[in-house]
C-alpha cells in the first residue's frame, strides 16, 4: 500500500475563500506548498452588510492554461 492510497484525491482547482486576509494568505501558501498555482488575481469584495470576503483560485500545473 503507497501513501497515496489513504490520502484522498487533490481536487484540480480549489476556490480559496476567507473574511480574513491573513487566514487566505496562509490557504494560498499552503496551496502554493502542495504544487498548486495561482490562477487569475485574487479578489476582494464587499457584500451589502459590509463584510470583506477575500478569494483567490488556485489549480494544478497540468490545468493551467
Amino acid at each position: 500500500m503507497t501513501q497515496s492510497d489513504h490520502l484522498p484525491p487533490r481536487m484540480n482547482y480549489l476556490l480559496l475563500t476567507s473574511v480574513n486576509k491573513d487566514e487566505l494568505n496562509r490557504k494560498v501558501s499552503q496551496a502554493l506548498d502542495e504544487g498548486y498555482r495561482l490562477s487569475g488575481s485574487p479578489v476582494v469584495n464587499t457584500s451589502s452588510n459590509k463584510n470583506v470576503y477575500f478569494a483567490q483560485a488556485v489549480v494544478l500545473p497540468q490545468f493551467l492554461s
